[in-house]
């Protein structure tokens, strides 16, 4: 442990808070993403980091500098860290309480008013994000309708052009098996695969051919035989 006292901290203070008086080097991990803990902890001095691991890269989120809590979504949200909390001065002090040693900051105004800015702060930012995610989900959505339609189309088109080609082909030749079989395959494999697709075709697949036929997509010497 470094210098058992800080000297920019009244040394009242720090005997008072003794058995909530922790030091920490730098690059120490205060708190470890996934670990069980529901303690709250008061940034006394230093500055840690806030990092997320997605796979196997870790990333920085965010800082907090000091005077300032950390880890008070354990109040809120029991259950496993959802971040690394680690050091990035040269030393941090920090004052950990547990559950029950809440009144001490209760007893606290100054410190009760920064906890509950912490608070309100991490609800408007929570709920933020939901309104960010909401919105990208429904994005999401659209653009699963629009590639559903997009695709539905498409295999209409295939449909109608094996159909079509089919009905010039003499039955029971290798060509008229061929093509009648990859017309069935397309149809099963959407209906088990794709049902969402499947549900889209159009039933009158010549005007999906025609749709088609305004786009730069469809080949050119089709568009003779429409």
């Amino acid at each position: 442990m470094p210098d058992p006292y800080s000297t920019k901290i009244p040394r009242d203070e720090q005997e008072r808070f003794t058995k909530h008086l922790y030091f920490y080097p730098f690059d120490a991990t205060i708190i470890q993403e996934g670990q069980d803990d529901n303690a709250v902890y008061l940034l006394r001095e230093g500055t840690v980091a806030i990092e997320k691991t997605l796979g196997n890269k870790t990333t920085k989120i965010s800082s907090i500098e000091a005077v300032n809590f950390f880890g008070e979504m354990a109040l809120i949200a029991r259950g496993k860290r959802t971040a690394t909390v680690r050091v990035i001065s040269p030393q941090a002090i920090v004052y950990k309480f547990l559950f029950l040693d809440l009144k001490v900051i209760y007893a606290n105004p100054a410190w009760s008013e920064l906890l509950i800015a912490r608070l309100c702060n991490d609800l408007i930012e929570t709920n933020n994000r939901a309104s960010t995610l909401d919105k990208e989900i429904l994005q999401l959505s659209q653009n699963k309708t629009n590639s559903s339609e997009q695709t539905g189309l498409l295999f209409s088109a295939l449909l109608f052009l094996q159909k079509e080609s089919a009905a010039d082909v003499v039955v029971n030749t290798k060509a008229w098996v061929l093509l009648k079989g990859m017309r069935e395959l397309i149809e099963n494999y959407l209906q088990i695969h794709l049902p969402e697709v499947y549900a889209r075709l159009n039933q009158n697949n010549r005007a999906a051919v025609q749709k088609l036929s305004e786009e730069s997509t469809f080949p050119e010497i089709l568009k003779p035989l429409m």
